[in-house]
């Protein structure tokens, strides 16, 4: 086992959005951050870590650090674009720290996405940042001149859907809820947005539970397909939809479900971005184990 280690825990996809108040009405889509670091020996060590940032993240602070070792805070340091530094990425470091023996800590602080590059150490000042571009977050940790990394990528968005439902765990003939969330950006609306969910042939779909029926209900290849279309999300707006599902026996091909099965339902959505002109597809999938 390495005596210390560290990780990035960070959502896959992010939308968007730095600069405006976080309201009800118009989020700004701020994201939260964990950086982990473990020593896993019996013994004090001195370490130090570099933490680099693609290029459009922003730092937007809430700055905490969870531990035995709370004192990391007055060691980290944030280097933000700016002309006299030259640098157009966000830096976090520290160096010459101590971890105590068998400790983890976890520091926390807030990003979010701009929706421009940052030029010549002027934020948000370049070219745009588009639909599903990745960027990435670089991580070291160095302690006894060893190097240990994490280095992750996450997509920015300008448009994204999410699922989940009260459990993901069912019975069979249970009912459960599914929720989807249709979000965009804090720069774009996104007009002419349609989504498709395809449920598993395991699960009927519960008419009249819906908050927003769907525009079309048919099956296809045994599984039951739910559309809605939108005529806009506006910047910043989080449509949401829930309706009820109910776990079934037997599949639509009349095979039996089992527990240990894992029912699937799939999500897709597009619409097209009301500034550029540019489809903004997304999809997800949520499963569900009989039990």
């Amino acid at each position: 086992m390495k005596d210390c280690t560290v990780k990035i825990t960070f959502p896959k996809k992010v939308l968007k959005g730095a600069g405006l108040k976080k309201t009800s009405f118009l989020p700004s889509w701020i994201y939260n951050i964990k950086i982990s670091i473990k020593n896993n020996s019996e013994y004090f060590k001195i370490c130090s870590f570099n933490s680099t940032f693609a290029n459009g993240i922003t730092y937007l602070n809430n700055l905490s650090v969870n531990g035995p070792d709370y004192d990391i805070i007055n060691f980290l340091k944030f280097v933000e674009p700016n002309l006299k530094v030259g640098n157009d990425n966000l830096i976090v470091f520290a160096n010459n720290f101590k971890l105590s023996p068998l400790s983890e800590n976890i520091i926390t602080f807030d990003i979010a996405i701009n929706n421009n590059y940052t030029s010549s150490s002027i934020e948000n000042s370049g070219a745009k940042i588009s639909h599903k571009t990745t960027l990435n977050i670089n991580t070291y940790l160095l302690n006894d001149g060893n190097i240990y990394s994490d280095n992750i990528s996450t997509e920015a968005m300008d448009y994204l859907i999410e699922v989940n439902s009260d459990t993901d765990k069912l019975k069979i003939n249970e009912k459960s809820k599914i929720y989807i969330n249709c979000k965009a950006g804090q720069y774009d609306s996104i007009r002419k947005v349609y989504l498709k969910c395809s449920l598993d042939s395991g699960f009927d779909y519960l008419t009249g539970t819906t908050n927003i029926e769907p525009k079309n209900l048919y099956l296809s290849n045994n599984r039951t397909i739910l559309k809605w279309f939108f005529d806009i999300v506006n910047q910043g707006e989080c449509k949401k939809i829930g309706f009820k599902v109910m776990s079934k026996s037997k599949y639509k091909d009349e095979s039996t479900v089992k527990i240990g099965d894992n029912l699937i339902n799939s999500i897709n959505s597009n619409g097209v971005n009301n500034s550029t002109y540019t489809q903004c597809p997304d999809t997800c999938r949520q499963g569900f184990f009989i039990v």
